[in-house]
């Protein structure tokens, strides 16, 4: 990388560089060799060594420059043993130059990867936020990107609107104090949420003010990176969980917390979900999308049990092998089969950061 290749992309070729100082230096060797004085010689060798110190920076390929200066230092080292034989000072001023020129390329060639490296990178990095941005966008009604002081790096105009309040307002401007615009039961699980060092998307839901210091229900998915100073910056897409996309509660359905079958012919609106028995912590394997959309993405491959309050994670457990065997009787008795009931527990998920109280019934094995 060179500096005509990065302003004059389309005429200063790489080839076309090499070609030239190529030539110019067959130039300044064929020049001094014409000299008859050595005076002549002497005082016009400073001034090619001066030439060939600019060229070796315009151009910064090492390589080339190198074997360029390689060339011309044992052509002068030839002709001058030739004309007038070789003194210290003549070695000198030929071999010195060119060794200073080289190592001169060599701290230019580095430099300039470096610049194009860290260049590379910020665009990397501008393109990588832009498109987690417009993939947020289609799917949340605000995007904001936060410090890790959690203020906002921009103005957020559309979570000003969400929220029903002035766009002018100076929490919604750069520097603006997101943690603000949260209710307050809401921001210790907020802080503990975006504190996971985990880098992967997360989602939870939380509160925030309106207008009207209304509690507005929604929906927060976040990931984040490092900036080139190494400092993390927080992406946020936030969804409002409105009543029409909004999926039911617990105590508005009569959910399940197990292996259940769905009654698709009537075409139920339930939150089921599926566990491996066979678990310590009876892992979730398998979910309705209304329990998916209800949970959040992180609830497969997860033991249900850590979901349940550890006050609740015994009753649970009994409840739950005392459902498996009353089934597994059933089974064998050739029996009708009638559920042993529900349980009501508090569930705690973790990427949730609060609990719900919700009504858990085994169906079915």
């Amino acid at each position: 990388m060179t500096v005509g290749t990065v302003c004059y992309p389309a005429w200063v070729t790489p080839l076309r560089l090499i070609f030239g100082h190529v030539l110019l230096t067959i130039t300044f060797a064929v020049a001094l060799a014409l000299e008859q004085s050595i005076l002549q010689w002497s005082y016009h060798i400073l001034w090619v060594t001066m030439i060939r110190t600019g060229l070796g920076v315009v151009h910064g390929d090492k390589r080339v420059i190198i074997a360029n200066n390689v060339v011309f230092s044992l052509a002068m080292l030839v002709f001058v043993q030739l004309r007038w034989g070789m003194t210290l000072d003549m070695f000198q001023k030929i071999v010195v130059p060119s060794i200073f020129i080289c190592v001169l390329s060599v701290f230019v060639e580095q430099s300039r990867e470096s610049e194009l490296r860290a260049t590379l990178e910020a665009k990397a990095s501008k393109e990588l936020e832009a498109s987690v941005e417009a993939v947020l966008a289609i799917i949340c009604d605000a995007v904001v990107l936060l410090s890790s002081s959690f203020r906002l790096l921009r103005p957020s105009p559309h979570l000003a609107g969400m929220l029903l309040r002035s766009s002018s307002s100076a929490v919604f401007m750069t520097g603006g104090n997101f943690i603000a615009l949260l209710v307050e039961s809401d921001r210790d699980s907020f802080l503990q949420f975006m504190g996971d060092s985990n880098t992967h998307a997360k989602m939870l839901h939380a509160r925030m003010r309106d207008a009207n210091s209304s509690a507005v229900t929604v929906h927060f998915y976040h990931t984040k990176y490092l900036d080139l100073e190494g400092q993390p910056v927080h992406i946020i897409g936030i969804r409002e969980d409105s009543e029409e996309n909004r999926p039911q509660t617990p105590q508005e359905l009569q959910s399940s917390l197990s292996r259940q079958a769905v009654d698709e012919g009537d075409h139920a609106m339930s939150l089921c979900v599926w566990v491996d028995a066979s678990s310590i912590d009876l892992t979730m394997v398998k979910c309705t999308p209304e329990f998916s959309a209800w949970s959040g993405p992180s609830g497969l491959n997860v033991g249900l049990l850590n979901w349940v309050a550890p006050a609740d994670q015994s009753h649970f457990y009994e409840f739950f092998h005392k459902a498996l065997h009353h089934y597994i009787q059933c089974s064998q008795d050739g029996s009708e089969s009638v559920g042993p009931g529900s349980l009501v527990l508090k569930l705690q998920p973790r990427h949730w950061g609060r609990s719900i109280e919700a009504e858990a019934e085994i169906v079915e094995f």
